[in-house]
């Protein structure tokens, strides 16, 4: 069954798996990041476990928003956005990492402000590492990028990352770039 309004024709199947696959990430990630009853910050590793930190940068991302029902921002709305990343700005791009952001939750009193679910994959070129990211954050209602930083968890990956768990501190740049401060638990 396709919905369409005057903007974007939607098919409400593919609404239907994100929002599922949404549900599971936001489980996975509250089942990661909720271990203990400790202030996040506070949290350590165990003292068999090393900590990796890296830090990466993403260029400007192109991105594209799917409206859901009326314009404007509103629950179920879908935002889709990708941009190479490297170990330095401007330098040699490493891979891309690519994302999506449902609006989960839009507040009625502060009509200024949405939470949204995202999922990001960052994915190495000519390998088969990858890392995927997941968590919810509140963003600007009027703008697709976030104008503080955001913390997500580090919920999985592939290649050199498999099994991978750990948290990503991402910093909105004013060029539009990001910087991706990476912790992972091993």
């Amino acid at each position: 069954m396709t919905m369409k309004n005057e903007r974007f024709p939607v098919d409400l199947r593919i609404v239907g798996s994100v929002l599922v696959l949404s549900v599971l990430v936001a489980a996975a990630t509250g089942v990661l990041v909720r271990q203990s009853n400790a202030e996040p910050s506070a949290a350590a590793p165990a003292s068999s476990q090393t900590l990796e930190k890296f830090v990466l940068f993403n260029e400007k991302p192109v991105m594209n928003r799917t409206e859901v029902g009326e314009p404007g921002p509103s629950h179920g709305e879908i935002i889709s956005w990708g941009a190479t990343f490297s170990e330095k700005r401007g330098g040699a791009v490493l891979g891309r990492c690519d994302g999506t952001q449902i609006v989960t939750h839009t507040l009625e009193q502060n009509a200024d402000i949405t939470h949204r679910m995202t999922t990001v994959e960052f994915d190495w070129e000519n390998s088969d590492d990858s890392l995927v990211v997941a968590g919810s954050h509140p963003y600007p209602s009027d703008s697709l990028h976030s104008k503080t930083t955001i913390s997500r968890a580090v919920i999985g990956g592939t290649g050199r990352f498999i099994g991978a768990r750990g948290e990503i501190v991402s910093t909105p740049l004013p060029s539009g770039e990001y910087q991706h401060e990476i912790t992972l638990v091993k």
